[in-house]
């Protein structure tokens, strides 16, 4: 686990892309954008909302790098939800599903740890969603 400042999960992996080629170990490129995309497994992204408060964003896993498309694949589990401000200025905003799985569930149903049904819901509304627009029957 490690902290770093960046804007969003993806701006993440380039800012500890740049981080690591500043230090004195050389390697190429492609071995290192490996090695961040096997090895980071989820970003937590807090940012500073409008009013000030310091908010989750972004629960975001990393599923590995694509080495001929050069990006990260990223999946977003949890993202913010802005519905506006209240009377005394503050962001009214929620963190909710955003309609998939993790990709690490079994290492984490190995570990014992279950997610809330509401994640679950999400994530199986999402499939028969995306089965539909697919015009594969739900």
């Amino acid at each position: 686990m490690g902290t770093l400042h960046a804007s969003y999960p993806k701006d993440t992996l380039t800012r500890l892309e740049t981080m690591a080629m500043m230090s004195d170990v050389e390697m190429p490129l492609a071995a290192m954008r490996s090695q961040i995309g096997s090895g980071v497994q989820m970003i937590v992204q807090v940012s500073r909302l409008q009013d000030g408060s310091r908010k989750v964003t972004h629960v975001t896993e990393v599923l590995g790098f694509d080495l001929e498309a050069q990006k990260y694949n990223l999946q977003d589990i949890f993202i913010r939800k802005y519905h506006g401000i209240d009377d005394q200025g503050k962001v009214i905003s929620e963190l909710v599903p955003a309609g998939v799985l993790p990709a690490c569930m079994h290492q984490l149903e190995e570990h014992g740890v279950t997610l809330p049904d509401p994640v679950l819901e999400a994530a199986r509304a999402g499939k028969r969603d995306s089965a539909h627009t697919n015009g594969t029957p739900s």
